[in-house]
Protein backbone atom coordinates (compact mmCIF):
# COMPACT_ATOMS: atom_id res chain seq x y z
CA UNK A 1 0.00 0.00 0.00
CA UNK A 2 2.63 2.34 0.67
CA UNK A 3 4.22 1.41 -2.41
CA UNK A 4 1.73 2.47 -4.52
CA UNK A 5 1.02 5.25 -2.34
CA UNK A 6 4.93 6.42 -3.42
CA UNK A 7 4.45 5.88 -6.63
CA UNK A 8 1.25 8.03 -6.87
CA UNK A 9 1.85 10.64 -5.34
CA UNK A 10 5.54 10.55 -7.72
CA UNK A 11 3.29 10.23 -10.79
CA UNK A 12 1.13 13.41 -9.78
CA UNK A 13 4.40 15.47 -8.91
CA UNK A 14 6.18 14.76 -12.18
CA UNK A 15 2.76 15.11 -14.30
CA UNK A 16 2.44 18.52 -12.22
CA UNK A 17 6.11 19.70 -12.83
CA UNK A 18 6.61 18.52 -16.55
CA UNK A 19 2.82 20.18 -17.13
CA UNK A 20 3.40 23.47 -20.23
CA UNK A 21 1.12 25.78 -20.45
CA UNK A 22 0.87 26.98 -24.19
CA UNK A 23 2.62 30.28 -25.11
CA UNK A 24 0.73 33.34 -25.37
CA UNK A 25 1.69 34.52 -29.25
CA UNK A 26 0.93 38.16 -28.42
CA UNK A 27 3.97 39.61 -26.58
CA UNK A 28 3.33 42.17 -23.86
CA UNK A 29 -0.81 41.15 -23.75
CA UNK A 30 -0.90 42.38 -20.37
CA UNK A 31 0.28 45.65 -21.16
CA UNK A 32 2.79 45.37 -18.11
CA UNK A 33 5.91 46.72 -20.70
CA UNK A 34 3.84 49.49 -21.45
CA UNK A 35 2.91 49.49 -25.00
CA UNK A 36 6.46 47.59 -26.14
CA UNK A 37 5.25 45.15 -29.08
CA UNK A 38 2.38 46.85 -30.23
CA UNK A 39 1.72 49.36 -33.07
CA UNK A 40 -0.28 50.70 -35.98
CA UNK A 41 -2.48 52.96 -33.44
CA UNK A 42 -5.63 54.51 -35.05
CA UNK A 43 -6.94 57.50 -33.35
CA UNK A 44 -5.74 57.60 -30.10
CA UNK A 45 -3.90 54.57 -28.21
CA UNK A 46 -1.98 54.95 -24.78
CA UNK A 47 -0.76 53.26 -21.70
CA UNK A 48 -2.52 53.27 -18.39
CA UNK A 49 -1.11 52.21 -15.43
CA UNK A 50 -4.67 50.65 -14.29
CA UNK A 51 -5.84 46.84 -15.61
CA UNK A 52 -9.37 46.67 -17.12
CA UNK A 53 -10.51 44.74 -13.90
CA UNK A 54 -8.85 48.38 -11.45
CA UNK A 55 -5.63 46.87 -10.38
CA UNK A 56 -2.13 47.82 -11.03
CA UNK A 57 -0.14 46.97 -14.10
CA UNK A 58 -1.56 48.20 -16.88
CA UNK A 59 -3.79 48.09 -20.49
CA UNK A 60 -4.18 49.63 -23.29
CA UNK A 61 -6.43 52.73 -23.60
CA UNK A 62 -8.30 53.16 -26.57
CA UNK A 63 -10.21 56.31 -27.05
CA UNK A 64 -12.19 57.57 -30.45
CA UNK A 65 -12.92 60.68 -29.10
CA UNK A 66 -15.81 62.98 -28.41
CA UNK A 67 -17.27 61.70 -32.25
CA UNK A 68 -18.46 58.24 -32.81
CA UNK A 69 -15.09 56.54 -33.84
CA UNK A 70 -12.93 53.57 -33.70
CA UNK A 71 -9.58 53.21 -31.80
CA UNK A 72 -7.32 50.69 -32.38
CA UNK A 73 -3.94 49.25 -32.33
CA UNK A 74 -2.25 46.14 -33.83
CA UNK A 75 -0.60 43.46 -31.59
CA UNK A 76 2.80 42.23 -32.90
CA UNK A 77 2.82 39.87 -35.90
CA UNK A 78 3.28 36.36 -34.66
CA UNK A 79 3.92 32.50 -36.60
CA UNK A 80 1.14 30.37 -36.47
CA UNK A 81 0.85 26.82 -37.58
CA UNK A 82 -1.65 26.07 -40.75
CA UNK A 83 -4.70 23.71 -39.93
CA UNK A 84 -3.91 24.15 -35.98
CA UNK A 85 -6.52 25.28 -33.81
CA UNK A 86 -6.33 28.22 -31.57
CA UNK A 87 -8.21 30.32 -29.22
CA UNK A 88 -8.19 34.02 -28.36
CA UNK A 89 -9.51 36.63 -26.33
CA UNK A 90 -9.61 39.56 -23.93
CA UNK A 91 -10.52 42.05 -21.33
CA UNK A 92 -12.24 45.59 -21.94
CA UNK A 93 -13.94 48.46 -19.78
CA UNK A 94 -15.73 51.34 -20.34
CA UNK A 95 -14.18 53.84 -18.69
CA UNK A 96 -17.32 56.56 -18.73
CA UNK A 97 -20.21 55.49 -17.61
CA UNK A 98 -22.75 57.15 -19.41
CA UNK A 99 -21.72 56.21 -22.86
CA UNK A 100 -21.78 52.79 -24.06
CA UNK A 101 -19.06 51.79 -26.31
CA UNK A 102 -18.41 48.62 -28.21
CA UNK A 103 -15.33 46.91 -27.87
CA UNK A 104 -13.68 44.29 -29.83
CA UNK A 105 -10.50 42.03 -31.13
CA UNK A 106 -10.11 40.81 -35.04
CA UNK A 107 -7.30 38.66 -35.85
CA UNK A 108 -6.45 38.58 -39.08
CA UNK A 109 -4.25 35.45 -40.52
CA UNK A 110 -1.23 35.96 -43.45
CA UNK A 111 -0.24 34.00 -46.31
CA UNK A 112 3.64 34.71 -45.88
CA UNK A 113 5.76 35.40 -42.58
CA UNK A 114 5.68 38.72 -41.08
CA UNK A 115 2.28 39.34 -41.55
CA UNK A 116 2.31 40.18 -45.32
CA UNK A 117 0.48 38.78 -48.84
CA UNK A 118 -2.84 37.45 -48.81
CA UNK A 119 -4.82 37.78 -45.61
CA UNK A 120 -7.86 36.92 -44.23
CA UNK A 121 -10.20 37.30 -40.81
CA UNK A 122 -10.12 34.53 -37.96
CA UNK A 123 -12.61 35.42 -36.25
CA UNK A 124 -14.05 38.73 -33.83
CA UNK A 125 -14.12 39.01 -30.68
CA UNK A 126 -16.97 41.38 -29.84
CA UNK A 127 -18.45 42.21 -26.66
CA UNK A 128 -21.98 43.78 -25.69
CA UNK A 129 -22.53 47.79 -25.84
CA UNK A 130 -24.07 48.29 -22.05
CA UNK A 131 -23.93 51.81 -20.71
CA UNK A 132 -21.94 52.43 -17.37
CA UNK A 133 -18.42 50.76 -16.18
CA UNK A 134 -18.63 47.14 -17.21
CA UNK A 135 -15.44 44.69 -17.56
CA UNK A 136 -16.19 41.75 -20.14
CA UNK A 137 -14.08 38.83 -21.12
CA UNK A 138 -14.37 36.28 -23.71
CA UNK A 139 -12.58 33.39 -25.47
CA UNK A 140 -12.91 32.97 -29.16
CA UNK A 141 -12.07 29.80 -31.51
CA UNK A 142 -9.75 30.38 -34.42
CA UNK A 143 -8.23 28.02 -36.86
CA UNK A 144 -5.93 28.86 -39.38
CA UNK A 145 -6.63 27.63 -43.07
CA UNK A 146 -4.06 26.03 -45.09
CA UNK A 147 -1.17 28.16 -45.96
CA UNK A 148 -1.29 30.74 -43.77
CA UNK A 149 2.18 31.17 -41.60
CA UNK A 150 1.61 34.46 -39.51
CA UNK A 151 -1.01 36.55 -37.55
CA UNK A 152 -1.51 39.50 -35.56
CA UNK A 153 -4.69 40.76 -33.48
CA UNK A 154 -6.18 44.45 -33.30
CA UNK A 155 -8.26 45.19 -30.17
CA UNK A 156 -10.51 48.42 -30.92
CA UNK A 157 -12.99 50.10 -28.82
CA UNK A 158 -16.09 52.31 -31.30
CA UNK A 159 -18.04 54.84 -29.48
CA UNK A 160 -17.86 57.86 -27.57
CA UNK A 161 -16.39 56.16 -24.20
CA UNK A 162 -12.37 54.99 -23.67
CA UNK A 163 -11.90 51.94 -23.22
CA UNK A 164 -9.46 50.51 -21.06
CA UNK A 165 -7.82 46.71 -22.73
CA UNK A 166 -5.74 43.88 -21.78
CA UNK A 167 -4.75 40.24 -21.27
CA UNK A 168 -4.91 39.68 -24.64
CA UNK A 169 -4.22 36.67 -26.01
CA UNK A 170 -4.01 34.53 -28.81
CA UNK A 171 -2.93 30.62 -27.96
CA UNK A 172 -2.64 27.12 -29.50
CA UNK A 173 -5.23 24.73 -28.26
CA UNK A 174 -3.37 22.48 -26.04
CA UNK A 175 -4.75 18.98 -27.32
CA UNK A 176 -5.07 17.11 -23.78
CA UNK A 177 -7.61 19.68 -22.59
CA UNK A 178 -8.98 19.90 -26.29
CA UNK A 179 -9.43 15.94 -25.86
CA UNK A 180 -10.80 15.78 -22.04
CA UNK A 181 -7.57 14.84 -21.01
CA UNK A 182 -7.91 11.48 -23.63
Amino acid sequence: MKTALVISIGLITFCTANAQTPANEIVNGDFSSQLSGWSGCFTACTWNSETADGSAGGSLKLDGGTQVQQASANSNCFAVTPGANYHFGLKGKSTFPQISSSISMTCTAFAAAGCTGESTVLGLALTPQPSGFFLESGDWPATIPAGYTSAYCTPEVMGRSPALVDDVYFIKNDEIFANDFE
